[in-house]
């Protein structure tokens, strides 16, 4: 017996409000679905309106994959606390659910609690129960014989769904199954879509270190090749001045001016020096280093300069800790991270290095009390050529990254700018 046919036979006894109802609710429903409208908007259309025509507490809906055997409740609204929630998941075959989905048939029970003593392997059932649901009914969600899911209607009271409520909610869940179908469409659609966009984003990150890389390997060797026609002469130039130096008499004012040159042309000569280091590819020379007297090394060969004359100094701890790395390398990226350390506090302050060894790892952190760093320029403190003092040449850190690297270890800065800084260098799974 078709609807229609029902129809015409109960109207004498149906009220015609009700009927009226229920083509209005249908009638918005289409709508929504015609519009355009997404899953949750028809779901909540039918969760706030059709309780005038159908009794429930509780509406679900799961969604059915049949390939992998199983059906999971993609929505659920309740009057109440809810226990079954989105998410959950069961098999189809063995369960009561599955000649519903094989077969698209419909399932009234109307005492839950008399149900799970028949089938007490029903969690879901057991569920809803813990709910205070007593009744149930469940329609396939079908679209042209297949099924795509299952929606389900509960109430606290038994006895309570009828054939009336079947057929009429048969028309509905066609236009859910119809919504349903759209709304995976759209999903997989999005979800195609951010996966073109993150790899979209992915190839021009690439693209773009790519032409970093290149305009870095390109700049590269012209600086090299610049350094090798500046370091020859500038030698000359440095000896020449300090010929000239040695026959002005020590309380000629002319002195300062050559002592100034000489200064100036040591500054040139260690920029041209990092320019060479920076260009060229790291060429580890493997030896045994103590780190703890490589650091005490380095600061011997420090103090006597000027930054750090207020500087105290202190290594943590003072026995040996060896690894198989380049001395000089790693005398040039702690000389580095120090002078740095000293230069952040011009009116003194503390410098403390601690080495300490874990499994598989060695970690030597440099520890200032000066200024900081500004946090608009921590993303761009191991740039090239970025420099926050009046004459660094902003490869000091470039360097060290580099070197550090080179050595299958990292570089990590953390800084609380007026506060200090410390500088964490890591050696992972190195040779003992």
């Amino acid at each position: 017996m078709t609807y229609s046919t029902y129809t015409k036979l109960k109207m004498p006894k149906m009220a015609k409000e009700a009927e009226i109802k229920k083509l209005i609710l249908l009638s918005d429903i289409t709508e929504k679905i015609n519009r355009g409208k997404t899953f949750d908007d028809v779901f909540d259309i039918i969760y706030e309106k059709l309780s005038e025509i159908v009794p429930y507490n509780r509406i679900g809906v799961a969604l059915v994959d049949e390939e992998a055997d199983k059906v999971t409740l993609m929505v659920a609204r309740s009057d109440g606390e809810m226990h079954l929630k989105p998410g959950y998941s069961g098999r189809i075959k063995g369960s009561s659910l599955e000649r519903l989905i094989k077969y698209g048939e419909t399932r009234i029970i109307n005492d839950l609690k008399e149900y799970l003593d028949k089938k007490p392997t029903s969690d879901a059932t057991r569920l809803v129960i813990k709910e205070g649901m007593a009744s149930n009914l469940t329609l396939p969600l079908l679209i042209e014989g297949k099924p795509t899911g299952v929606i389900f209607f509960s109430s606290r009271e038994t006895d309570t769904y009828t054939t009336e409520h079947e057929l009429y909610l048969k028309l509905i869940s066609g236009h859910i199954a119809i919504t349903l179908e759209k709304g995976r469409m759209i999903e997989e659609l999005e979800r195609r879509n951010k996966e073109i966009t993150y790899t979209y984003d992915m190839l021009k990150a690439a693209q773009d270190e790519l032409v970093k890389s290149e305009s870095l390997a390109a700049v590269g060797e012209l600086a090299a090749t610049i350094a090798h026609e500046i370091k020859n002469p500038l030698a000359g130039i440095s000896g020449a001045i300090q010929v000239i130096g040695n026959n002005i008499k020590n309380d000629d004012p002319q002195k300062e001016i050559v002592a100034e040159i000489l200064s100036q042309v040591k500054r040139l000569d260690d920029t041209v020096r990092d320019l060479l280091i920076f260009a060229r590819p790291q060429k580890i020379e493997r030896g045994r280093v103590d780190l703890v007297e490589l650091i005490e090394k380095v600061y011997q060969f420090l103090k006597t300069e000027t930054i750090m004359k207020d500087i105290k100094f202190k290594i943590e701890p003072h026995s040996p800790i060896t690894i198989s790395a380049d001395p000089h390398l790693l005398q040039q990226v702690l000389m580095n991270i120090i002078q740095n350390a000293a230069h952040s506090m011009p009116h003194g302050g503390n410098i403390t290095i601690a080495v300490e060894e874990r499994i598989g790892n060695i970690q030597i952190s440099i520890r200032d009390t000066g200024t900081g760093i500004h946090p608009a320029n921590m993303e761009r403190i191991f740039r090239p050529f970025f420099s926050t003092k009046v004459r660094g040449t902003g490869l000091g850190l470039a360097i060290s990254r580099k070197i550090m690297e080179a050595h299958g270890g990292r570089i990590n800065i953390e800084s609380e700018f007026g506060k200090g800084t410390i500088v964490y260098l890591n050696f992972t799974n190195i040779e003992r």
